[in-house]
């Protein structure tokens, strides 16, 4: 295994532990191969955490590594993709499209994709995780993600929730990056629901943040409402990378 990414994985299969997430839960960090989790890819995708279901945690959190992306290799619902997977898989093929592929996988493939709380929940308000563990649970996920900034920073970031977007702000912000000008909130389509739009700069460097809403929950790219706002948000990742 990469040894930067071996010791991300230990470092969170104990604190799942210390937490006390491994006989109710589990963690996943990387949805994406390997090979990803380096300088090389200019995009990244974030979600919010892993999705607990229904199932329990066996004492252990052991990360297992992917050898494609998740979002389209993994079966996450019945005989077929989940909502969130339909919706992340319909962003990749209007990204490929629009940089003039034919294989949004392979893009998939290329973008580093994982979780920014790494703990498997049923959601923000799952009865089985104690206020304390949020907050000690969050205060990692940002350690978590400082230490791999610390490696290497992409170009664009597009992460599930504008809370996760602004976390990412927050944290380069912290580097000495400068916000170009305030966050921008777009109009999505659906109803009052936004996403929300940071850019920054560092010297010469220059980072994109989109934060979509939850695509489990908003299926803004089967939305006919919502065409213009996503055509606008792709061609300026697009234009990003």
């Amino acid at each position: 295994m990469n040894v930067k990414l071996a010791k991300i994985h230990d470092l969170i299969e104990m604190k799942c532990i210390e937490l006390g997430f491994n006989d109710y839960s589990w963690c996943d960090f990387l949805y994406s191969p390997e090979n990803t989790f380096s300088p090389e890819p200019a995009l990244w995708f974030i979600g919010l955490n892993p999705n607990k279901g229904d199932a329990s945690g066996d004492g252990k959190c052991k990360i297992k590594l992917k050898l494609r992306n998740a979002f389209y290799a993994d079966k996450w619902g019945v005989n077929k993709p989940n909502a969130l997977q339909q919706q992340v898989k319909a962003l990749f093929e209007k990204l490929d499209e629009e940089r003039g592929g034919n294989n949004y996988k392979a893009l998939m493939d290329e973008t580093l994709t994982a979780n920014f709380f790494p703990f498997a929940t049923k959601g923000w308000d799952d009865p089985h995780v104690n206020l304390r563990q949020w907050e000690l649970g969050i205060a990692f996920s940002w350690e978590l993600w400082n230490k791999v900034m610390d490696l290497f920073i992409p170009k664009v970031i597009v992460t599930l929730t504008t809370h996760v977007a602004d976390r990412f702000n927050e944290m380069l912000q912290v580097r000495d990056w400068i916000p170009d000008k305030n966050p921008v909130n777009k109009a999505t389509g659906w109803g009052n629901v936004q996403s929300r739009v940071h850019r920054l700069h560092n010297g010469d460097r220059k980072i994109l943040i989109i934060g979509f809403p939850h695509l489990s929950q908003y299926k803004i790219f089967s939305s006919k409402n919502c065409n213009d706002h996503v055509a606008e948000m792709v061609t300026l990742i697009t234009q990003s990378l």
